[in-house]
């Protein structure tokens, strides 16, 4: 039981770590290329 709560717990850190590390690489990209061709080259979700 314990376990189980703390993969569960590990993963959506891991998950919200994506997605904010993700809008990072996106606002990175945006401010260096002005041109949205970068914005559509992004990488797609597994």
């Amino acid at each position: 039981m314990l376990a189980t709560v703390r993969v569960g717990v590990e993963e959506e850190g891991y998950a919200r770590l994506r997605e904010f590390a993700d809008r990072v690489a996106v606002l990175l990209r945006t401010v260096r290329a002005g041109d949205p061709v970068t914005r559509t080259r992004r990488a797609p979700d597994p």
